[in-house]
């Protein structure tokens, strides 16, 4: 009975063996799979990581640029402003210049009429002055 008993336990011990190596194989495949996706899952996380670096790398070129636009354009504006100071001085001075001749246009009207009104005048107080003065104008 004994041998028959320690046969059992044998059997028994063998049976739990060979579940025990099945497991532990099933679990070194296991850890073998858990391995490659760690493998994996680390190469993607450093490409990540690297096109994180790019991004910000990417982000802080564009901020800077961003300064560059700003800094242009503020000094775009002030140009603007300088100039417009210069069309609206040359607008006003072209309006001063239009009404000064207009003025001088009005004057020398006048002063034409009254010419023409004089010499009229001249003309026929003074006959003898106007055969004279014809007569230096054909020489």
């Amino acid at each position: 009975v004994d041998n028959t008993a320690k046969l059992r336990k044998i059997e028994e011990l063998e049976a739990r063996l060979s579940d025990t190596e099945t497991i532990a194989n099933r679990k070194s495949t296991e850890l073998e799979k858990l391995r490659v996706e760690h493998s994996e899952l680390s190469e993607e996380n450093e490409q990540l990581l690297e096109e994180v670096k790019s991004y910000q790398d990417e982000w802080r070129r564009l901020t800077d640029l961003l300064g560059n636009v700003n800094h242009t354009n503020h000094a775009n504006m002030s140009s603007c402003k300088r100039l417009e100071t210069k069309l609206d001085d040359i607008e006003f001075k072209v309006s001063e210049t239009n009404v000064h001749i207009d003025i001088c246009q009005s004057d020398m009207f006048a002063k034409t009429e009254a010419l023409v009104r004089d010499n009229s005048i001249w003309r026929l107080r003074y006959p003898y002055r106007r055969q004279v003065w014809s007569r230096v104008k054909s020489s």
